[in-house]
């Protein structure tokens, strides 16, 4: 068996296990999600070395995040929790966070970003080999747009947010109006950022991909001075487990191993089903796309595609 039927089987015992445990059904307790996603399927695939925990995210200058579903830590690092109180971890240690929904309305996908970029604002105090202008310049050479590159150096050293719900919207247009009023809101006060956004929503059998670097979704080639970045692809997908797997295997061990991802000479990805996933974005027929004006990040007319 090769690593994508593992992951195949993986999805098929997932979803009979979520079924029997009662997860699948609409007013099923948060904790009850919590319990299953972190015990049932972090576990399912992550490193060893990746520890569990809630609470807040803390930085070295006395901030702190919004109060976090799932937390998961390097267990080389210290965290300070004791039964009762909640936890605080450094970001340093931190890895990445899940945020669990028992559904995903409007209310709770604004929810859902505002604790997410709380988490990405707190910024790791640590030093790095290579200049951001260095890195910046290096994605340029391979091609990508200058804000792009610059973005994808800041999310590397940025604390990776994801979003995970069983009951999804009814559509992938109703997730992308979601996302689109948060969008509204933030722009409107100046304190919208595309790099503190979530990189993975799982909502129901939808998934909202982030076009984030680690995983080229754009389905066309665009020029670098199109007005517009897509933001994000979504559509329905058999794969929600998968996806989930996928996208935080390449975070967490990036993370393990050393911020300095662009200089390191191996990856992962021919270990996981990453190709086949991003074709299957790609050539889907009912695909929803969310792209906002690269000058200001500001969302611009006609942003919602379908």
């Amino acid at each position: 068996m090769n690593s994508a039927e593992w992951f195949n089987r993986l999805e098929s015992v997932l979803e009979r296990e979520a079924e029997h445990a009662g997860v699948l059904e609409h007013g099923t307790m948060i904790g009850s999600v919590r319990e299953f996603i972190t015990r049932r399927v972090l576990q399912s695939f992550l490193p060893p070395v990746t520890h569990f925990g809630a609470g807040k995210v803390i930085d070295s200058v006395g901030n702190d995040s919004r109060q976090v579903d799932v937390i998961l830590f390097d267990g080389r690092f210290p965290h300070f929790s004791s039964h009762g109180m909640l936890g605080l971890y450094p970001v340093e240690g931190v890895l990445a966070t899940v945020e669990i929904k028992s559904g995903l309305t409007k209310d709770k996908v604004a929810e859902a970003f505002e604790n997410c970029s709380s988490v990405s604002e707190r910024l790791p105090r640590t030093g790095f080999r290579h200049t951001l202008d260095e890195v910046k310049q290096l994605y340029v050479q391979k091609g990508m747009n200058p804000d792009d590159a610059y973005e994808r150096r800041l999310r590397e050293m940025l604390v990776p947010t994801y979003v995970f719900s069983f009951q999804g919207p009814a559509t992938a247009e109703t997730l992308a109006n979601s996302i689109v009023s948060w969008i509204e809101t933030r722009a409107k006060v100046g304190n919208l950022k595309a790099v503190y956004l979530p990189r993975l929503i799982v909502a129901g059998n939808l998934v909202a991909v982030l076009n984030d670097g680690l995983f080229n979704i754009n389905r066309v080639n665009r020029s670098a001075l199109d007005e517009k970045k897509v933001l994000y692809l979504i559509a329905e997908t058999p794969h929600r487990f998968g996806w989930l797997a996928t996208h935080l295997i390449s975070s967490v061990c990036g993370r393990l191993g050393t911020l300095e991802i662009p200089f390191k000479q191996t990856t992962l990805d021919p270990y996981l089903p990453v190709t086949a996933y991003i074709q299957e974005f790609r050539t889907s027929q009912n695909i929803t796309e969310v792209s906002i004006d690269r000058k200001c990040c500001q969302p611009v007319e006609g942003f919602l595609h379908t």
